[in-house]
């Protein structure tokens, strides 16, 4: 038989593993779950398809008024990405080149490797498709270009 400190310590010992277990597997499953919102919002129609949930509209005449609003902001909100990741992927290349002189070979391989896996700019959203001009709405999900 085991003596109480011992077992009072296996005790806390599974009890630490358990949460440590749980508290892993539920940040994982909330990491997937906004990951998979994000990703929704992103396609075409995402971002009016979230609104619409967000706002409950009473009416379907209610809604069509609201659409072309959304659709405007849906668009403005895509340029400003598009743009912003332009300005970061220049941001991160200036800084790269800035960084290889102070670097050793290791060091930069390691650096060049990251900035082959980071995301690269997609310039489209919406499933490919360029973003609308200023103040245009976007087109319905199948409607417009690819």
């Amino acid at each position: 038989m085991l003596k109480v400190e011992t077992r009072s310590a296996l005790i806390l010992l599974c009890t630490l593993l358990l949460g440590a277990a749980l508290g892993g597997v539920g940040t994982g499953a909330l990491v997937q779950y906004r990951a998979s919102r994000v990703e929704k919002m992103r396609r075409p129609g995402g971002f009016s398809a979230h609104m619409h949930e967000i706002i409950q509209p009473h009416s379907a005449a209610q809604w069509d008024s609201l659409l072309p609003i959304v659709q405007v902001t849906a668009g403005r909100n895509e340029r400003i990405q598009a743009r912003t990741r332009v300005q970061m992927k220049a941001a991160l290349d200036s800084m790269r080149r800035e960084l290889a002189p102070l670097l050793d070979e290791a060091q930069r391989r390691r650096l060049e490797a990251f900035a082959r896996t980071a995301r690269p700019p997609k310039g489209h959203g919406h499933g490919g498709r360029p973003p609308p001009p200023e103040g245009a709405p976007w087109p319905p999900p199948g409607e417009g270009p690819p």
